[in-house]
């Protein structure tokens, strides 16, 4: 199975005749033989990427329907090398990580371009963590040539702040943008669980202009921030700091000391939204 091919699965032994794939108005069908209609299950390749609408039909009628997007411009599987992959990537590509692979890696990285950084499906997530303290403490920075249409996302994958994922020694977040300007469109944390760092999440405080437009934090579960220093969340603590919009939804976050946002310094946020959220545990 490539990255534009897909398994799919139904009640064995049930009549089916075809599958249908809608993307955007145009459909491409791949007829089901009668073993693959017993097995409950068919692969099909060369799927359209983009968001599809699946349905399971026999004949013209419609058991059963599934939306999905079909993404994915490399995959990194448990033995492949994290910093080598992003490198690779093209600007705007979609890397898949393998089903609870363990991604250790030698932080922090640079990202210089948009990326989304996405497990392969979202029940069995990869764990993404630095291997060693790394001098600067976090995961990533935000480099220079980013800008305000680039977008950096995390979907579908565990960030563990500790080193080498094991209980100890943590980093201080998944950004920490110290020095150095940034300008970057959006930063999303989508279906993620981000867990166990010493500070916070996303924290910008240079002394030169670093710009943020959205932070998005959705369908994510986090906990286990800040008892090493009291930080929050989202951090923004430096008078040419700026971010533009924080956006929490359909989200769980505990056990966190401090704010959830410590907002103390820079250019005046234009909107704070947060929808249908629990908090819990926080000291």
């Amino acid at each position: 199975i490539g990255l534009s091919d897909l398994t799919v699965k139904w009640t064995p032994g049930k009549a089916v005749t075809r599958l249908l794939f809608i993307n955007n108005g145009v459909e491409q069908s791949f007829d089901v033989s009668s073993a693959e209609a017993t097995a409950g299950s068919k692969d099909v390749t060369g799927i359209t990427k983009g968001a599809n609408e699946i349905r399971i039909q026999n004949g013209n009628l419609v058991r059963g329907k599934q939306n999905y997007t079909l993404e994915g411009d490399a995959y990194l599987a448990a033995t492949d090398d994290f910093a080598t992959s992003i490198t690779n990537l093209s600007a705007g590509g979609v890397l898949l990580v393998a089903p609870c692979a363990n991604i250790g890696f030698v932080g922090p990285i640079t990202l210089t371009k948009s990326i989304k950084i996405r497990g392969l499906n979202n029940t069995s997530l990869p764990t993404i963590y630095v291997q060693t303290l790394p001098s600067l403490a976090h995961m990533f920075t935000l480099g220079t040539t980013l800008t305000s249409a680039d977008s950096v996302v995390f979907q579908d994958v565990i960030l563990s702040g500790y080193v080498n994922n094991v209980a100890g020694s943590k980093t201080r977040g998944v950004f920490d943008q110290q020095v150095g300007t940034c300008n970057v469109g959006a930063i999303k944390f989508k279906g993620c669980i981000v867990r166990n760092f010493d500070r916070h999440a996303v924290r910008i405080r240079g002394d030169v202009t670093q710009v943020v437009g959205t932070i998005s934090i959705d369908k994510c579960v986090m906990y286990d921030f800040a008892f090493g220093a009291n930080y929050g969340v989202i951090n923004s603590s430096a008078a040419p700091a700026t971010i533009n919009n924080i956006i929490i939804t359909n989200s769980t976050i505990y056990n966190t000391r401090g704010s959830v946002i410590t907002y103390t310094a820079g250019a005046a946020c234009q909107g704070i939204t947060i929808s249908n959220c629990t908090f819990n545990q926080l000291a």
